[in-house]
């Protein structure tokens, strides 16, 4: 077990009490965390069954463009779906909010790291709460994706 950080060690911080290098790199500070797992089967068995509707109510265009175009069209959409779950929680929306599936985008192409485009009510409420970058990390298994968000608020 590691030893207490010193009331001393804390003091030496430029804001006084954080050690999180973003605060000062980036200009934010952690707003929330979501995280979510999910069966890749789930969305094959959607497929399966041609449930297309089911999918445009759950992915954007080029959610689904890009996957099909991946050439792992389920495990990219089930990477999609965990990854509009853990933004989700990271913003702690609720469904009162009045958020569509839709409003959350996740963008993951090789070129970069996977990131977020929010858009409509999804976008106007994460602005209401002076957010201001995520972080995302997909990661792929056999029969799961797993997906941790990071959402960092404006610092004031």
């Amino acid at each position: 077990m590691g030893q207490p950080i010193s009331p001393n060690y804390v003091e030496n911080f430029e804001d006084g009490f954080s050690m999180n290098p973003h605060r000062r790199r980036y200009g934010c500070e952690l707003f929330g965390v979501g995280i979510d797992i999910f069966k890749i089967q789930r969305v094959q068995d959607t497929i399966k069954r041609k449930r297309r509707n089911v999918l445009e109510k759950i992915f954007t265009q080029n959610e689904i463009q890009h996957a099909k175009q991946s050439g792992r069209y389920a495990e990219e959409l089930a990477s999609f779906f965990a990854g509009k779950e853990a933004v989700f929680k990271a913003l702690n929306f609720s469904w009162a909010d009045g958020i569509k599936w839709t409003e959350i985008e996740i963008i993951n192409d090789e070129r970069s790291p996977p990131s977020v485009n929010l858009m409509g009510k999804a976008y106007e409420v994460a602005v209401s709460r002076e957010i201001r970058k995520f972080f995302l990390s997909l990661s792929y298994e056999t029969d799961y994706v797993i997906c941790v968000c990071i959402a960092m608020r404006e610092l004031n």
